[in-house]
């Protein structure tokens, strides 16, 4: 089994998004048994709370549901358990780095290194209008399916 953990500052809006993403594709893909993917944020701002409404209703427009998401905040297990950390943002990937030992840095990436062309990162669109969210979230399911795909055509990680 590959563990993939998808990390964001608050855990309501990109993390939940992405992971809706990829766990809809491997499922597509008949490889839900060899790929398993969680998201958490490192601030525990909206720990127990449901994703953000207008993250919802975006998701929702790009055929994704997110209302039974419930924010949780990255722990250090979680971090353990993940064969690869995907982030959004250099800050994502600092709090990170901070916290892992110095043999799983390299397991931390950006999701936009899988954008073609690739990107430094995918803002947060948390507070901001409904086009941004769909920008945002055009940019991650993008760069998911290109994980996933990824994923698949490494002999290693997805048997």
């Amino acid at each position: 089994m590959f563990h993939v953990l998808v990390v964001c500052k608050g855990n309501i809006c990109r993390s939940p998004f992405a992971e809706t993403v990829i766990r809809t594709s491997i499922e597509k893909r008949g490889v839900s048994e060899s790929l398993e993917c969680r998201s958490r944020g490192t601030e525990n701002y909206h720990v127990g709370k449901g994703a953000d409404s207008l993250a919802i209703k975006v998701a929702r427009e790009f055929g994704y549901d997110l209302t039974r998401h419930i924010a949780t905040q990255v722990t250090d297990a979680d971090l353990s358990w993940a064969d690869l950390v995907l982030v959004f943002e250099p800050s994502n990937r600092d709090c990170l780095l901070e916290r892992v030992p110095q043999a799983v840095k390299h397991n931390i990436q950006s999701l936009a290194e899988y954008l073609d062309p690739p990107r430094l990162n995918i803002s947060d669109p948390y507070r901001k209008l409904e086009h941004e969210f769909r920008a945002c979230f055009s940019l991650i399911l993008a760069a998911c399916n290109r994980l996933v795909q990824v994923l698949c055509e490494k002999p290693a990680p997805i048997r």
